[in-house]
């Protein structure tokens, strides 16, 4: 690259890089402070799974039995299994408890790069401006350095699904997209599934959008919907043609396997009240004896129950619930890591290595950390509503605002936690940003419409 073409590169998307240097240096003060995680049971499961992928070159998510499984997608343990055969990662529980540096570090580039896609996707929305602004906010998100901490799959679908997010967004500006940005559409959400798969119905959003705005042929608008397609199924096909060849069955993306299962419905059950009414405990009694989920059939008649007698106070329960986890930050709940002492169970897990709390100097430095970032992302999350009634009929706005809207309906649904909603902040600092930068458009136009005209002739100056 000539130098004039570098610097010109440079000027033209200085938002990204300035972003970036801005959150290396915030991201590694906040990993700095923020003191070793105590061991988390789905940390676990993932860390083992690619311990028996790498060692035994065997796909099963926790399981000791020795068989395979398709209990969980296979896109984090895939990465997480490629530091079992770095320097200094002879065992699991140098990966899980130690925080290897080649899988932090790897977490925190991946949480810096986040920020520059922040960066890029609000240039997709504005001008360079915005993109500053919104890759500056999202620089100042420390949950984005926490994360990258813990092995869980936040680290990773942040990155994905903030990609997927740029990639459509780019559809929607460009008047003539390329195919192939249809085809890198549809391979980023593809490996978006194989971490999180219920980001995968969003992918209808922009495709939709695409559609309604665009003016060409319909038949050139389904030779570009099928690229994005097939892109996908490129992606998901190998996972699927294994499920096909192992289980002797079509499972396109997970399923318990002999009687175990990840039930969302307990965790549903137990976020509710752990205790079950004797029709709940015989509907799942029954369940099981059929070789059905137990769980879900409690569910089932929970909910039919709190239907028929409160429909109202269930919703308005729900969104509460959904309401405080929105502002609620990830690695929010300080006291889970910092006054959790020896715990026997996970100490065994972790190979009897006791918890060391961390000095009093950073236990204050990460208490002040937590309580700002909490009222940042209040902060975060009323901008963007104040910004709601502004985004119609520009495209790309609501783009990223049926990104926000679907995550919070689908957890929701099911089950709101602020781990399960931290993949939706970057969309939810895009919005911010956009409030932001529309109220001191505003404010310029006031104050342009006010100031008192001036009567010198400057040209005589």
């Amino acid at each position: 690259m000539s130098p004039s073409l570098f610097a010109r590169f440079l000027k033209r998307w200085w938002p990204v890089w300035a972003s970036m240097l801005l959150a290396t240096a915030t991201f590694s003060v906040a990993v700095s402070t923020y003191p070793t995680p105590p061991v988390i049971s789905d940390a676990v499961g993932y860390a083992s799974t690619a311990h028996t992928l790498v060692t035994k070159h065997l796909y099963a998510y926790a399981n000791a039995s020795g068989q395979p499984d398709a209990l969980v997608m296979p896109g984090y343990p895939l990465f997480v299994s490629a530091f079992y055969i770095s320097p200094g990662a002879d065992t699991m529980h140098q990966v899980v408890r130690d925080r290897h540096p080649w899988l932090l570090g790897s977490q925190l580039l991946l949480a810096v790069l986040t920020v520059g896609l922040v960066a890029a996707a609000g240039m997709a929305i504005g001008k360079r401006s915005l993109g500053a602004l919104a890759g500056f906010m999202a620089a100042l998100y420390l949950p984005l350095a926490w994360s990258s901490s813990v092995i869980l799959t936040e680290s990773l679908a942040v990155f994905l699904v903030t990609l997927q997010l740029l990639l459509a967004l780019r559809l929607l500006r460009d008047p003539e997209p390329h195919s192939g940005s249809f085809a890198a559409l549809g391979v980023v959400t593809g490996l978006v599934t194989i971490v999180r798969p219920v980001y995968l119905p969003w992918l209808l959003v922009p495709l939709a959008l695409f559609a309604l705005s665009r003016k060409a042929s319909p038949r050139s608008t389904v030779k570009l919907v099928g690229i994005c397609l097939l892109g996908l199924l490129a992606v998901l096909a190998p996972w699927t043609i294994r499920n096909a060849v192992v289980f002797n069955r079509f499972i396109p993306l997970t399923a318990e396997w002999e009687g175990k299962r990840l039930s969302m419905a307990r965790a549903i059950l137990d976020s509710d009240d752990p205790q079950r009414s004797s029709d709940e405990q015989a509907a799942s009694a029954a369940a099981i004896a059929h070789g059905e989920d137990g769980d879900a059939a409690a569910l089932r008649v929970r909910l039919r129950r709190q239907i028929a007698s409160d429909p109202v106070g269930l919703i308005a329960r729900r969104l509460s619930f959904s309401w405080t986890s929105l502002h609620t930050p990830h690695a929010a709940p300080v006291d889970q890591f910092l006054m959790q002492r020896d715990s026997p169970e996970a100490a065994s897990v972790a190979g009897g290595v006791a918890f060391q709390p961390p000095p009093a100097q950073l236990t204050r430095a990460f208490r002040w950390s937590i309580d700002s970032t909490v009222i940042y992302q209040q902060v975060l999350v009323w901008l963007a509503l104040i910004g709601l009634p502004f985004v119609w009929r520009r495209p790309r706005l609501l783009l990223v605002w049926s990104f926000v809207f679907y995550s919070v309906a689908l957890y929701t649904a099911i089950l709101f936690q602020p781990r399960y909603f931290f993949p939706t902040m970057p969309a939810v600092i895009l919005l911010a940003a956009v409030t932001i930068a529309g109220i001191a458009g505003l404010l310029r136009r006031l104050v342009r419409r006010n100031a008192p005209e001036s009567t010198t002739d400057t040209a005589s100056i």
